[in-house]
């Protein structure tokens, strides 16, 4: 997934399931399809993925207007970095054994239109970067070696009990208990098991070379995968963000290590997650602006929304 970017396991079926026809729904589809300025943002944040939650900690204004408001993004330049960063992905799925795809990767710059045999060779020098590494090749020491896997956790929010039978029940009846009502989506690039002690090691690639990107800025969807492979029942949870463009002196990728992340974390990392959420419930159209003026690149929110415009 690219630096503005995103199989059930053994879980818990009550917890992680598999996704639905409306996995790819954007959170909050009740908005209204014209906003106005003034308008309140729709509550109930059911389906939410960390690349909202990351869009909402860079901007929360951004944020506002383009997924809660529905305002929607820029028209797509399909320029060359963006399909660098779609082949990247695509090619590095269909690796086998830590073997590129010869054929394949002819015929995606075909379809994609990629003829410059520069950049040609620019991207497939960097998934050799990725496929010769030492974090790759500890992916695939591991078993149970999954790519592109989709996932679709429950979480638990104290402040949605289940709702009740209509009416006044029975004098003893117990209280409704909090219910998973709220939805974490996504996917992760490619995850294996560790045989020694069961842990779980999840390697996800980040196109792009920005030089101001640190391990803080993927803290976020850091966690997110760290509820998952928790609640499939793993100890702990490493994740690795590996930047293919960026090379240090001996030539390897860079990667940014989160974790591991125990079980002992889950609640709070849940309880934080869902904290968030509620913050993007109330989030409005004077929701405070992104410190980094990086976040401003094709936003769509009017200049007079905006101070910075």
């Amino acid at each position: 997934m690219n630096d503005s970017h995103q199989c059930v396991g053994r879980g818990d079926p009550a917890r992680l399931v598999r996704s639905s026809s409306n996995m790819h729904q954007c959170a909050g589809s009740d908005a209204p399809d014209v906003p106005s300025a003034s308008a309140a943002p729709p509550a109930d944040l059911i389906q939410i993925s960390y690349s909202d939650l990351g869009a909402y900690h860079q901007c929360a204004r951004r944020y506002t207007f383009e997924k809660r408001l529905r305002m929607g993004t820029l028209p797509d330049l399909k320029t060359t970095a963006v399909k660098r960063g779609t082949l990247m992905h695509t090619l590095l799925e269909g690796a086998r054994d830590g073997r590129l795809d010869g054929r394949q990767a002819a015929a995606l710059f075909a379809r994609e239109q990629l003829t410059d045999l520069r950049d040609q060779e620019a991207l497939l020098q960097a998934i050799r970067r990725v496929l010769d590494s030492r974090d790759y090749a500890e992916i695939l020491a591991g078993c149970d070696i999954r790519c592109e896997r989709q996932f679709y956790l429950a979480l638990h929010d104290p402040a949605r009990p289940v709702p009740g039978p209509a009416g006044p029940g029975p004098a003893n009846a117990p209280a409704p208990s909090p219910a998973p009502a709220r939805f974490l989506k996504g996917y992760i690039d490619i995850q294996s098991t560790r045989a020694q002690d069961g842990s779980l090691l999840i390697l996800d690639y980040k196109s792009g070379t920005r030089a101001q990107a640190c391990a803080a800025d993927y803290e976020d969807q850091a966690r997110c995968y760290a509820l998952v492979g928790l609640a499939d029942g793993h100890p702990s949870v490493e994740v690795r963000f590996i930047r293919p463009e960026v090379t240090g002196t001996d030539g390897a990728p860079q990667v940014f290590a989160l974790g591991p992340y125990t079980r002992a974390d889950y609640a709070s990392i849940e309880a934080a997650l869902i904290a968030a959420i509620h913050d993007m419930e109330q989030a409005g159209p004077d929701a405070p602006i992104a410190a980094d003026a990086f976040a401003c690149r094709d936003c769509p929110v009017p200049h007079s929304a905006c101070p910075r415009a």
